[in-house]
């Protein structure tokens, strides 16, 4: 081989080992979970609440990312003025499966929505994982935090 042709294959090598470091790199950013707000006014949450009493413990969705605010006052869940959590171990906001969390299945196809949220963070997972309804769809490709999911070292739960 000439010298040219080692030269590119170095490059290649050297190139591909950056971006698979960098893919690795990039999974293993947490994102930080959206704050505890209602998205929908909270007239049309009181409502919902008041037809369907369970639906803020039952609904993920809904009791996180469109009515956590509204939800958070019957259940007795602490919030900060700015949305945060407080004091709360084991909320159960964070996504029910934590620490091995999934993407959202699609209700018509029972499909998930990894693809659809893998094309979506594709550019700049940063900006759309900030979005609370790409939280709710792509918790995994997404990797949102599990907030307050910690073993407890005496008990061994989590």
């Amino acid at each position: 081989m000439n010298l040219k042709c080692e030269l590119l294959v170095l490059l290649f090598v050297v190139v591909g080992a950056f971006v698979v470091d960098w893919g690795t790199v990039a999974e293993e950013q947490v994102t930080k979970l959206v704050k505890c707000m209602d998205v929908s006014p909270a007239s049309l949450c009181l409502g919902e609440i008041k037809i369907r009493p369970k639906r803020c413990s039952q609904d993920f969705y809904f009791g996180r990312f469109r009515c956590c605010k509204t939800c958070a006052k019957p259940l007795k869940i602490n919030l900060t003025q700015d949305g945060q959590f407080t004091g709360q171990p084991k909320f159960p906001y964070y996504h029910p499966k934590c620490p091995n969390a999934t993407d959202a299945i699609k209700a018509t196809s029972r499909e998930s929505w990894t693809s659809w949220c893998q094309l979506w963070t594709e550019e700049d997972p940063k900006e759309i994982c900030e979005i609370g309804l790409m939280q709710f769809r792509c918790y995994k490709t997404c990797n949102v935090e599990c907030g307050n999911d910690v073993v407890d070292e005496e008990k061994g739960e989590t």
